[in-house]
């Protein structure tokens, strides 16, 4: 509903533009989101397990925990990776998309000149 009220307001290229617009921003956003786990995966996640849980509930001893033996860190380090790779392809594929509908939506300038002589003639 949301799609269709965006196309018949505003028009096609404006719908083009604005999930070029989105597509760009989610992936910038990753890049970050991806760097900061690089280069402060342990201050980022002290800072977030501190907002989101209660002291003490988010540490497990490898040892003797089930939960960090069956998914440890290297588990999550993959998925991790392998999802900001998705979504980066997704965004990629999105702004190449977008990119596309609005060169091929864009009136020509030969068109544009045509279609004003027409009316003039």
């Amino acid at each position: 509903v949301l799609l269709a009220a965006a196309v018949a307001t505003k028009g096609a290229p404006a719908f083009w533009r604005a999930v070029r617009g989105g597509a760009a921003a989610l992936g910038v956003g990753v890049l970050l989101v991806g760097l900061v786990g690089l280069f402060a995966f342990e201050a980022a996640f002290e800072v977030f397990h501190r907002l989101f849980f209660a002291g003490g509930t988010y540490t497990f001893d490898p040892r003797s925990e089930r939960l960090v033996q069956l998914f440890p860190q290297r588990f999550w380090f993959e998925t991790s990776l392998a999802v900001g790779v998705a979504i980066l392809v997704l965004c990629a594929i999105a702004v190449t998309l977008a990119r596309r509908r609005m060169r091929s939506e864009r009136p020509s300038a030969v068109g544009a000149a045509r279609a004003s002589l027409e009316a003039v003639g």
